[in-house]
C-alpha cells in the first residue's frame, strides 16, 4: 500500500522513504596455492572441463604490492555451482590439488556525506550536519576553520581520512560478521564427497 502512512497517521504526517541501493551477488570461490608459472587460460579450461558453469578465473593481486598472490578467483554462472564447489573442498586439476575457500568480497566503506558517520547515506540521513573537514555544523563548502578534526574518531585529519582509527575498527567488525557468516554458511554446505578431478597437465 503505498499511502500507508497516510492510512495509518492522516493527511498531516510528514514523512520520506528510500530504496536500498541493488547490490550485485557474487557467485564466487577461491583456489588456494595456484603457483603463478601455471597458465590461467589453461587452469580455467581444465577447470570448466569439470564444472562447466564456471565462467571466469581472476588473480588475485596484492594491490598494496601490486604483486599476484597464489590465489585465484573463479567465478561460477550460478549459486548451485559455486556451492558444489565448496562442498568438495579441493579441485584436482593433475598434478595440482587446490583447497577450495569462499570469497569474500572487498570491504565496502559508506560514509554519509552529510554528519559523515559510516554506515548509511545521506540520502536518508537524519543526524545533524557536520563538516569533514572540522567537524563543525556546516558543509565543507562553508568551512573557514584552519583546524583538522575528524568527526569520528577526533583525530587531527580529515573524516574521509583511509587510516582513521574509528574507519579501520568498523571495517574490521564488517570482516568478522562476513567472516562468521562465512564460516556458517560454509559448514552446512560442505559434506565428504569425492574429488573432482581431470587428467590434464600443465
Amino acid at each position: 500500500m503505498n499511502n500507508m502512512p497516510q492510512f495509518l497517521f492522516g493527511n498531516d504526517v510528514n514523512y520520506s522513504t528510500y530504496s536500498p541501493r541493488s547490490i550485485n551477488k557474487t557467485f564466487s570461490i577461491v583456489l588456494k596455492n595456484v603457483d603463478g608459472t601455471i597458465d590461467e587460460k589453461e587452469l580455467l579450461n581444465d577447470i570448466q572441463a569439470i564444472e562447466n558453469e564456471v565462467t571466469a578465473i581472476h588473480r588475485i593481486k596484492n594491490a598494496a604490492l601490486d604483486k599476484p598472490t597464489p590465489l585465484v578467483r573463479i567465478d561460477c554462472g550460478t549459486e548451485t555451482c559455486r556451492d558444489r564447489l565448496l562442498a568438495i573442498r579441493k579441485l584436482v586439476v593433475s598434478p595440482f590439488a587446490f583447497p577450495i575457500v569462499e570469497y569474500i568480497p572487498p570491504t565496502k566503506i559508506i560514509r554519509c556525506y552529510k554528519c559523515q558517520g559510516l554506515g548509511h547515506y545521506a540520502h536518508n540521513c537524519l543526524n545533524q550536519l557536520k563538516c569533514s573537514k572540522c567537524s563543525g555544523p556546516h558543509s565543507i563548502e562553508k568551512c573557514v576553520s584552519t583546524t583538522v578534526t575528524c568527526s569520528n574518531c577526533g583525530g587531527d585529519h580529515r573524516a574521509s581520512y583511509p587510516g582513521c582509527k574509528a574507519r579501520l575498527s568498523y571495517i574490521n567488525v564488517l570482516k568478522s560478521k562476513q567472516f562468521s557468516s562465512v564460516v556458517s554458511n560454509t559448514s552446512q554446505q560442505q559434506r565428504q564427497q569425492p574429488t573432482y578431478s581431470t587428467a590434464a597437465s600443465h
